[in-house]
């Protein structure tokens, strides 16, 4: 499709940003808006084609905000993407490293950089976008005692000096993001695939030992079970589970519909090309 509209969530200059044009062309038309649930609403109100959504960093964990938002909407997975991460720690330019006293970044930039932040002793502060972040101390302009952590990009775009590059605790800093779409995608056999799912359970015993067991008799190759409140009730949960394979395949079908049989809510969130 031509002149894609794709919202995410932040500022230009954000590491969803960069991810769109890693996988789409220059022409694609970004749309930065303030939240998870404000970049899945663009798409069902037709604002934008795609949204995109960061929902896993390797050092940091699962982006638990992201998937609840994700829950509330009825969307497709369209893909996912995945993208290394290479933080920067950025100030007004002309600024010393040492008078900065404090630093500010979303909070899985802040986590995935925690021990390089103690390290220099500065004092983290949570910010909604990292390239919000950033924009916010170009705006501050000769404010020579606070940082942000950032992207390359955010750095250039904002006419800010970089202080510290690789500024990431690990090496192997990535994150993975779903593309979001109305419309589930096409299928393509020549692909290798995933399928994202979620479910809660019945209260009986060995519940989730089941679900497991098919999954398993099938071989079928789990990547990914975490559970979350399912914010219906004390003490319930659901289960995020992504495994290799398409819906389209029908292994694939017969085994959900199997496991949909002895779980008391089931979604099918998308089965999409994987990176």
């Amino acid at each position: 499709m031509q002149n894609q509209t794709i919202a995410f969530q932040g500022t230009h200059g954000a590491y969803s940003e960069q991810a769109i044009y890693s996988n789409y062309p220059k022409s694609t038309k970004t749309l930065p808006l303030n939240s998870f649930t404000d970049i899945l609403q663009a798409v069902v109100t037709n604002q934008a084609n795609l949204a995109i959504l960061p929902i896993e960093n390797s050092v940091a964990g699962t982006v638990l905000s992201a998937y609840d938002a994700l829950l509330d909407f009825n969307l497709h997975v369209q893909k996912e993407i995945v993208i290394p991460i290479n933080h920067y720690l950025l100030a007004s330019k002309n600024t010393n490293l040492d008078k900065i006293r404090n630093v500010i970044s979303h909070p899985q930039a802040l986590s995935q950089c925690a021990a390089n932040i103690k390290l220099l002793n500065l004092e983290p502060t949570a910010h909604y976008d990292t390239a919000g972040a950033a924009a916010y101390i170009a705006d501050l302009k000769d404010n020579q005692t606070i940082a942000a952590i950032a992207s390359k990009q955010a750095a250039e775009y904002y006419n800010l000096q970089i202080l510290k590059s690789n500024f990431a605790d690990k090496a192997f800093n990535q994150t993975r993001f779903f593309i979001l779409g109305n419309q589930k995608p096409p299928y393509n056999k020549t692909k290798p695939y995933k399928t994202s799912i979620v479910f809660t359970l019945a209260n009986k015993v060995n519940a989730l030992g089941e679900v497991l067991t098919i999954f398993s008799k099938q071989k079928i190759d789990l990547r990914k079970i975490e559970s979350r409140p399912s914010k219906h009730s004390a003490w319930d949960y659901m289960f995020l589970l992504d495994f290799f394979g398409n819906i389209e395949d029908v292994n694939i079908r017969h085994t959900m519909q199997e496991i949909e049989s002895l779980t008391a809510t089931f979604r099918i969130l998308g089965s999409y090309i994987t990176s």
